[in-house]
């Protein structure tokens, strides 16, 4: 393809927004004859709509919209650091629930002495001084670890 001498003018124009307003009679004529100088055109207005589109349809969100979303990532990332230690003491302070009911229940007799009272009622674990202690041990620890389940619980669902 052979090189037009009117080219540099009509891209001249088109990169200074002038066409086809500020082209002439003769330049405007030579363009829609010109098989080059009409493609430069084509294309540079398909490119320049394009590019006004995109523009239009960019959204920017507002400074302060950011900032706040920044500061709530801070706020939750400053949370999740400080319940991370919470996480393992509860872990922690459950492991020590269970092996307090797992003593108590030694304590107490194991499972003979729990079939036992079970049978003879509540009174007969009031009246031995040792197996009330063990019983009374063992259903400490069930109510520490009913609560620290129901804590485990709640810590979990507010989370999500």
């Amino acid at each position: 393809m052979m090189g037009c001498a009117r080219t540099a003018e009509v891209q001249e124009m088109l990169r200074l927004g002038h066409w086809p307003q500020a082209a002439g009679a003769d330049l405007a004529a030579h363009v829609r004859g010109c098989r080059k100088c009409n493609e430069i055109v084509l294309i540079t207005q398909a490119l320049a709509a394009a590019r006004a589109s995109s523009i239009n349809e960019a959204r920017v969100e507002p400074p302060a919209l950011v900032w706040w979303r920044a500061q709530l990532r801070r706020r939750r990332e400053v949370a999740e650091r400080v319940h991370r230690p919470m996480r393992v003491q509860m872990l922690v302070m459950l492991t020590v629930v269970c092996a307090g009911l797992v003593l108590a229940f030694q304590l107490s007799g194991g499972v003979a002495a729990w079939r036992a009272w079970m049978s003879a009622g509540a009174d007969a674990a009031v009246q031995s001084g040792v197996g009330s202690v063990g019983i009374g041990l063992v259903v400490t620890s069930a109510v520490a670890l009913a609560m620290m389940a129901g804590l485990a619980v709640y810590l979990t669902v507010e989370r999500k």
